[in-house]
């Protein structure tokens, strides 16, 4: 499962980014399945990234809460999914959008990186440079 999967270090976490909305909306690979492969090798998925692919593919914000939460539905494996927060996301403001995933990404507001928290520039200070 590595075709245009992309994958990130956060601090003590490994996030996917990229790949699984494509994987879902051009192959029909079903979500969950993705994110309970990639939770085997202690990969976390970002249902943002997920959603905001399927944004930019041009599914309206309730297609792909709808198809998001179907298929989280049919999760055998149990995995968690914050609907609240996905719906909040889907049908946000593009701003918004980039706040929400800068927090789940960073676990602080882009405020408080202008207040001095330097954590998030050091994090991907590492990302770029490494």
């Amino acid at each position: 499962m590595n075709n245009g999967i992309m994958v990130e270090q956060f601090g003590d976490r490994t996030i996917c980014l990229k790949g699984i909305g494509k994987l879902f909306y051009q192959e029909g690979y079903p979500i969950s399945m993705s994110i309970s492969e990639l939770k085997k090798k202690n990969i976390e998925v970002s249902i943002f990234h997920v959603a905001d692919e399927c944004l930019k593919n041009g599914w309206s914000a309730k297609t792909t809460y709808n198809k998001l939460k179907s298929d989280f539905e049919d999760d055998i494996d149990g995995n968690y999914y914050d609907l609240i927060s996905l719906e909040k996301f889907c049908y946000a403001e593009y701003k918004e959008q980039r706040e929400m995933i800068f927090q789940y990404l960073f676990g602080c507001t882009t405020n408080d990186v202008r207040n001095g928290n330097t954590q998030p520039i050091n994090t991907m200070k590492s990302i770029v440079y490494e």
